[in-house]
């Protein structure tokens, strides 16, 4: 125990400068362009409205916003600037506002969550849906809205103190009621943004920004247990922290990337941050119709850093989503135990003087009576030895993991060739977005065959049915 102390130690000791340097791993390719339109607010603007909240719906590609000083409730879109009525502000002060996808309809929510309020666009109505109360405890809570109008949210502070509580409000009965997590919990006073993952998944996403790096918990809305991915050491400029729209992240999901804040991404397929390092400056606020759109809306401040997003016009953006998910230059962040580990073996492996040149020409067959697996699994990676790479090689990042838990399930079936589709089914499951899985493939074929040192995956199109394409594993490759 002794030893093992003392390499842990001497790990974290190197960390942050290992970190800086083995944690980053960068793209290239910058998008813009696309059509724009300005949102004007600010006491600058003279044909705009100061809000105080605001939402936006990127099936319309409108701006909806609302003052709870003097109650006006405003409109913006790329035809121009109006107001849709005047609501009471001492009814709706200190609210948060969501539109509602297709229904025409915009949801006011307590800033401190309670009353529940729908604004119908087509009748200018605006009507109470719950039983409740102001309950001002929940403030600076994140949460989503589904079609139903039913509110999840997570955390938020208040009667002074803060909260790591998830409720869901009920629509049809008009009722708040706490959904009892259990697993690891995020702590009480960590703050930041709840994303709702497609259905088939069924999982959600917490993501803490309040602690000096970003801290991912993902949560099985089946089992409602949750579970810690890693703390991501993301140091940014000011204009590339950007601000946010509002707490709700509703349509921020550009294929399997959560847009978080700014220039910043959660890639939960990869579990890994990425920055947008093509991007605009003060982004308040990315948003899709869905994985499969052809195109995205970017919102962003016109004009310097001041207290409030709403402080300044807004300009948006309608950028082709293709282009933004291949061609963009994405600095890609991994978690830090990711980086502490792959660094941590390889120093522990020459300290301990264990490096070996192995060279042994085997067939699948041989290697399978000689050895039970080429493959060994650890908690936190796989080892691997390669007949074309001198030391071990190593695989730490979550995909890589489930990739090759993948490859031993093949293995044990002596199977040497599958298809393009059971592997996307396999690594990429409810992401639905045919680009990013072709990109994710490619990029994972080919860091796999660079590691082991010698072509182990190899697409091909298969001799009976030349439109399905097949992927040819070559198992003597490994030990």
């Amino acid at each position: 125990m002794g030893m093992e102390a003392l390499f842990l130690s001497f790990l974290y000791a190197i960390s942050p400068v290992l970190a800086e340097q083995a944690n980053r791993t960068e793209s290239t390719g910058m998008v813009h362009g696309g059509d724009y339109y300005t949102i004007p607010l600010g006491a600058q603007s003279q044909n705009g409205v100061e809000v105080s909240t605001g939402t936006f719906d990127p099936f319309e590609g409108v701006f909806y916003g609302y003052n709870e000083q003097n109650g006006l409730f405003i409109r913006s879109d790329k035809d121009g600037f109006q107001i849709l009525d005047t609501l009471d502000p001492g009814l709706l002060t200190q609210v948060r506002i969501q539109s509602i996808s297709d229904s025409e309809r915009v949801l006011f929510v307590d800033a401190g969550l309670g009353r529940v309020f729908v604004y119908d666009l087509k009748d200018s109505n605006l009507t109470r849906i719950d039983n409740s109360y102001d309950f001002r405890a929940f403030y600076s809570f994140s949460g989503f809205v589904d079609e139903g109008f039913n509110v999840f949210s997570m955390g938020g502070y208040g009667e002074f103190r803060h909260k790591n509580i998830h409720l869901r409000f009920y629509s049809q009965r008009g009722q708040w009621e706490e959904l009892a997590t259990g697993g690891r919990v995020p702590e009480p006073d960590e703050m930041g943004f709840i994303f709702e993952v497609n259905e088939i998944t069924n999982t959600a996403y917490f993501v803490v920004t309040n602690k000096g790096a970003i801290r991912i918990y993902v949560l099985d809305r089946a089992s409602l247990e949750w579970k810690f991915k890693g703390t991501f050491d993301v140091v940014l400029p000011p204009n590339e922290m950007g601000y946010y729209l509002n707490y709700f992240t509703n349509h921020k999901q550009i294929g399997s990337l959560l847009h978080i804040r700014g220039n910043i991404f959660y890639d939960y397929i990869a579990n890994e941050i990425n920055i947008w390092k093509g991007g605009f400056d003060k982004i308040a606020g990315i948003y899709s119709t869905s994985e499969t759109s052809d195109s995205l809306y970017c919102i962003h401040s016109k004009s310097g850093r001041g207290t409030s997003i709403y402080s300044h016009d807004l300009v948006v953006g309608r950028l082709p989503m293709e282009p933004f998910l291949v061609e963009s230059n994405f600095e890609s962040i991994r978690p830090r135990h990711q980086v502490l580990w792959t660094y941590g073996i390889m120093l522990f492996i020459t300290l301990a003087g264990v490096l070996t040149v192995v060279f042994i020409v085997r067939s699948p067959r041989e290697l399978r009576l000689k050895r039970s697996t080429p493959i060994t699994f650890h908690a936190d990676r796989v080892e691997l030895n390669s007949k074309y790479v001198s030391e071990k090689v190593l695989f730490f990042d979550e995909l890589d993991i489930i990739f090759w838990k993948y490859m031993q399930q093949i293995l044990e079936q002596n199977i040497q060739k599958i298809s393009l589709e059971e592997l996307d089914d396999t690594l990429f499951k409810g992401l639905a977005n045919p680009t990013q899985r072709s990109s994710k493939r490619t990029k994972l074929i080919s860091r796999i065959n660079k590691e082991l040192g010698y072509t182990f995956l190899t697409i091909e199109r298969a001799e009976s049915d030349k439109r399905r394409k097949l992927i040819n594993i070559d198992w003597d490759v490994l030990l």
